[in-house]
């Protein structure tokens, strides 16, 4: 199958700034900031393949009739929502799923850097974004989870153009770095998506 670079190198960028994605023998982020990948594409599509965001590339392909799991609408589909499909299909959903038994103060710090966050620039100090967003919160009932109310954090811009990058823009970022530039409705519908992929994590918790 020939791979969708585009999907690829955004496939790269979420997931070489997460910790818990990072494959020892690969560095994926210095492949995804290279200006051209066409000559690895096979080696590295292996590598994500091996990933464990993978198979929920291949659900939402087959949900999209999509043949490609790498094609960008995939791709950014999984990682920043799609409003065409369910809220359960997304980063942001599956990636709480491990959270729903530990302790709510340790999950909150944690599966906060790990959501991928909607956020408004309000500053720019060189590679440093102010930004503000709605962090991840742990209510005193068992499994209540939201979005707080929102607050400025430090955010290093690692993949978005400067160009790009001014106050009033609204970027998606992972662990604390600036992946790309999204629209007004990009930023709205993955807000969205999260809150239901939250109520809906915070229900089945319940049933535990």
């Amino acid at each position: 199958m020939n791979h969708d670079t585009i999907g690829v190198k955004l496939f790269l960028k979420y997931a070489s700034v997460a910790p818990c994605l990072k494959p020892e023998t690969f560095d994926m982020t210095k492949m995804a900031g290279e200006q051209s990948i066409d000559g690895r594409l096979p080696e590295i599509t292996d590598h994500l393949k091996k990933l464990t965001p993978y198979p929920h590339l291949e659900a939402i392909a087959k949900l999209m009739g999509i043949d490609d799991p790498l094609d960008n609408r995939v791709v950014s589909s999984y990682w920043i929502g799609n409003p065409r499909l369910s809220a359960e299909h997304i980063h942001n959903s599956t990636t709480l799923i491990p959270a729903l038994n530990q302790d709510p103060a340790v999950a909150a710090r944690m599966k906060d850097n790990c959501l991928i966050h909607p956020g408004n620039v309000i500053a720019v100090n060189g590679d440093i974004l102010t930004v503000s967003y709605n962090p991840l919160t742990f209510g005193e009932e068992k499994c209540s989870m939201e979005l707080g109310a929102p607050q400025t954090i430090l955010v290093k811009n690692e993949f978005v153009s400067p160009d790009d990058i001014k106050p009033n823009i609204f970027i998606a970022f992972h662990y604390l770095r600036a992946i790309e530039k999204i629209s007004p409705q990009q930023y709205a519908d993955l807000q969205q998506l999260t809150i239901e992929a939250l109520k809906r994590l915070s229900s089945l918790c319940r049933t535990f």
